[in-house]
């Protein structure tokens, strides 16, 4: 049991030992399609919990019961302890879920709605949030705000010369940077036609950035910016333009667009295209580094491929048969394992290659993930605010990085 199902433990049991089962499906089920108007989007067993969501049901899998509570008061629906014990009851009598390990969800972020990056900084632990255009910091289980701007999101937060810098998105694209955390300032600005930085890396000595229209620019100080590719010939500022990630792996510099694939550089100037498997491109959206190899996460069907030269590229995940859904966002190695933000599950891995849930914490997608002081943080979504979880204990899996 998570700590959230706990909260509703002791007023739960009293409430079940006095109500028949099929008496309290019912009433669970009636407070989740009569009060939670608000709620539209929800289903469990496919049926939509407020009963004409028509397309708009985003389905909460069976085993993420506890999110249907948390879903529910931050869209507006109003609950009464002994409604929160009754549907905990309910919810886990039918879809209870045990996981290896413990997450802890810390204070909400202050502002925005989403975490998008994670970054360990000076002895702080830094978060860049969509639909704020901040970064925050922690302190203990609580957010700070260390920069806030009039952007839409900081996105790409990266340590280079010991500065930690990020990239606005919306309305333009620009590098800020702080060399303790706390005090920022402007650094540089993409040409005006550029609309945002969503990615980030260092390469050679140099930090590279990646924006919302595929393009490629390159600095070796931070503050001016030089093109070096394009990656999307003519790309809109759209989603399926956006450079992902760019990661340095053997002496190459990798870049990831969500909907275009995946390219590569071995002078950060000239790039071809790579492809993880014969035909088409697959859309990417995450990569990291974890026992000498590269293993890059699909926007389709939740796949994660490998490769340890640059050139062979196998697969050693793929989300449930049947499922096309699947959305790998982040990577992290915490404790001697790899982990993947899978849609809203994290999965890990002690090898690279065998694979097991161990959490499902939002609805969304898990966007961020980091190790820090010894825990893993993951940076996600759940309506209506940002979300940080840290995973707090574990049964740390057996094995190592695959060589």
């Amino acid at each position: 049991m998570n700590g959230r199902g706990g909260v509703a433990v002791a007023a739960f049991m009293t409430w079940w030992a006095m109500t028949a089962p099929l008496a309290a499906e019912d009433r669970a089920l009636s407070i989740m399609a009569d009060r939670c108007g608000a709620c539209h989007g929800v289903t469990l067993d496919d049926r939509c919990v407020a009963g004409d969501c028509g397309e708009r049901v985003r389905a909460i899998r069976p085993n993420p019961w506890d999110l249907v509570i948390p879903w529910m008061e931050a869209l507006g629906c109003r609950l009464s302890a002994e409604d929160k014990a009754g549907l905990t009851g309910y919810l886990m009598a039918r879809y209870g879920k045990t996981y290896p390990v413990r997450w802890e969800r810390l204070d909400p972020v202050p502002e925005g709605w989403n975490v998008v990056s994670l970054k360990p900084f000076r002895n702080a632990l830094y978060a860049g949030i969509e639909g704020a255009g901040s970064v925050v910091r922690l302190e203990g289980s609580a957010w700070r705000a260390a920069l806030t701007t009039d952007f839409y999101t900081m996105y790409g937060l990266t340590e280079f010369r010991g500065r930690l810098f990020a990239g606005t998105n919306q309305p333009s694209a620009e590098i800020w940077s702080s060399a303790d955390g706390v005090h920022w300032a402007r650094a540089g600005r993409l040409p005006s036609e550029e609309h945002g930085v969503i990615a980030l890396g260092r390469f050679r000595d140099a930090l590279y950035a990646g924006t919302s229209r595929g393009r490629i620019y390159r600095s070796v100080d931070g503050a001016t910016w030089t093109a070096a590719g394009t990656l999307v010939p003519s790309g809109e500022n759209s989603f399926h333009n956006w450079v992902r990630f760019l990661v340095d792996f053997d002496g190459t510099l990798y870049a990831g667009v969500e909907g275009a694939g995946m390219f590569r550089s071995r002078d950060g100037r000239t790039w071809e295209t790579v492809a993880l498997r014969p035909g088409a491109p697959s859309g990417v959206r995450a990569a990291g580094l974890f026992g000498g190899a590269l293993y890059v996460g699909t926007t389709a069907a939740g796949e994660v491929w490998r490769t340890s030269a640059g050139d062979r590229w196998t697969r050693v995940f793929a989300s449930a048969a049947g499922d096309a859904r699947g959305y790998v966002a982040s990577f992290a190695v915490s404790g001697g394992a790899l982990y993947a933000g899978i849609d809203g599950l994290v999965f890990r891995s002690p090898d690279g290659r065998r694979w097991e849930e161990v959490g499902h914490l939002t609805p969304f997608t898990i966007e961020a993930m980091a190790e820090f002081d010894d825990a893993l943080y993951t940076g996600t979504a759940l309506p209506s605010r940002a979300w940080v979880y840290r995973m707090t204990s574990t049964d740390s899996p057996k094995g190592g990085g695959a060589p």
